[in-house]
C-alpha cells in the first residue's frame, strides 16, 4: 500500500520512513502501556518489532488496555499483540515471545534489537531490563503509569537512570494505589514512542537528560534533571 505512511511526511522525511523500516523495537509488556505503544509503531511503519509478555488478558484489564477485548480475555497479550501489528501493517515483522523478560531469555530476545521500550509494571522488572539493555549496548525507554499520574524518560546506556530514579528494588511493595486509566496509558505510551523515534533516527532526545512528570488531574507537568 504505497500511501499507508503518507501522513508520516514531512513530520517524519522519507529518507527517515524508509531508515524506521530497517530497525527492529522490543516492547516488553503487551498491557497498558505496551497495547499503545504497539499499536504506534505498527501505524508508523517500524520494520521489526519484538513483542514480550507471558501473561494473559483477564477482565480487569479492560478498563485500559487498547487490545484488551470481550473476545481476547483469557489469551496470550503476545500473541493478541502480534496479530494486532499483522492486522495494521502485514510488511512488520513480529517476532513473538510468550514469556516474562528473566536473566535467562533477556539476551536472546533483545540481542538483535535497536532499542527496548520499558511497558512493564513492576520495579525489578525495569532494573532487569535496564541491565540487560546497558549490557548490549542499546537504549531503553522508560514509563509508568500510576492513576493519573506519569512519567518517563530516556535510558542511553550506561547512564544508570533506572538505579537512580528506583534505588530500592522492593519500592512496589509500598504503593498502595493501583489504579491506572486508559488515557494515562494512552498519554505515557505517546510520549514514549516520541522519545523512541528519535532516538531511533538519531535526532536529539528531549527526556535524555531529564525525567518527565505529568499530573493529569491538575493537568501539570514538571522535569526532573537526571
Amino acid at each position: 500500500m504505497k500511501d499507508r505512511h503518507v501522513r508520516n511526511h514531512p513530520a517524519i522525511s522519507l529518507a527517515d520512513q524508509e531508515r524506521l523500516k530497517a530497525l527492529r523495537v522490543c516492547v516488553v509488556g503487551c498491557g497498558g502501556l505496551g497495547g499503545y505503544i504497539i499499536e504506534y509503531f505498527a501505524r508508523l511503519g517500524i520494520g521489526s518489532l519484538v513483542v514480550v509478555d507471558g501473561d494473559t488478558f483477564q477482565p480487569s484489564n479492560l478498563n485500559r488496555q487498547l487490545i484488551c477485548t470481550t473476545e481476547t480475555i483469557g489469551k496470550s497479550k503476545a500473541d493478541v499483540a502480534a496479530q494486532r501489528i499483522r492486522i495494521i501493517d502485514s510488511d512488520i515483522e513480529v517476532l513473538v515471545y510468550n514469556e516474562f523478560l528473566t536473566e535467562d531469555n533477556g539476551i536472546k530476545i533483545l540481542k538483535d534489537c535497536n532499542l527496548a521500550m520499558d511497558a512493564l509494571d513492576s520495579i525489578p522488572s525495569r532494573l532487569l531490563l535496564a541491565r540487560l539493555c546497558d549490557h548490549l549496548d542499546i537504549p531503553m525507554i522508560h514509563g509508568a503509569i500510576n492513576g493519573w499520574n506519569m512519567q518517563a524518560t530516556v535510558c542511553m546506556p550506561g547512564s544508570k537512570r533506572i538505579e537512580n530514579i528506583y534505588p530500592h528494588s522492593d519500592g512496589d511493595s509500598i504503593k498502595t494505589d493501583q489504579s491506572n486509566l486508559a488515557f494515562t496509558a494512552s498519554l505515557c505510551a505517546a510520549i514514549q514512542t516520541a522519545e523512541a523515534v528519535k532516538v531511533l533516527l538519531g535526532k536529539k532526545s528531549s527526556l535524555e537528560d531529564r525525567l518527565l512528570i505529568g499530573d493529569l488531574k491538575e493537568m501539570k507537568f514538571f522535569n526532573i534533571e537526571m
